[in-house]
C-alpha cells in the first residue's frame, strides 16, 4: 500500500468515528469545558498521549487545562475529562465519582 492509500484509509476511519458521536453528547462536552474554571484530562498509554494533546490544544485556546496522569485535584467548578481506557480499567474511578 502506498502512503496516499494509508492516508485515505485513515480518513475513512475518522469519518466512521465521527458518525458514532451524537451531536448532543459533543455539545454537552464542549459546553462543560467552556463553563469550567479548569479542565483536567487523564489517560494512560495511547489514550494518555491523545489526552495530553487535547489538554495542550485547549491551553492554546486559552482554556486552563491540565493533564493528570496519577490523581485529580478536588475543586468546585472544574471539568474532568477521562480517556476511555483510563476509566474503563478503574484508574481514578473513585476520584472521578467525587467530582460529580
Amino acid at each position: 500500500m502506498q502512503t496516499s492509500q494509508y492516508l485515505a484509509e485513515f480518513i475513512k476511519e475518522l469519518n466512521r468515528s465521527v458518525d458514532l458521536i451524537a451531536d448532543e453528547e459533543a455539545e454537552r462536552l464542549v459546553n462543560g469545558i467552556l463553563e469550567s474554571k479548569k479542565v483536567f484530562v487523564a489517560g494512560a498509554g495511547r489514550s494518555g498521549l491523545m489526552g495530553k494533546s487535547f489538554a495542550m490544544r485547549m491551553m492554546h485556546m486559552g482554556i486552563v487545562a491540565w493533564f493528570m496522569p496519577k490523581k485529580f485535584l478536588k475543586s468546585s467548578g472544574n471539568c474532568i475529562t477521562l480517556a476511555p481506557f483510563y476509566f474503563s480499567k478503574g484508574y481514578h474511578q473513585q476520584n472521578a465519582n467525587l467530582q460529580r
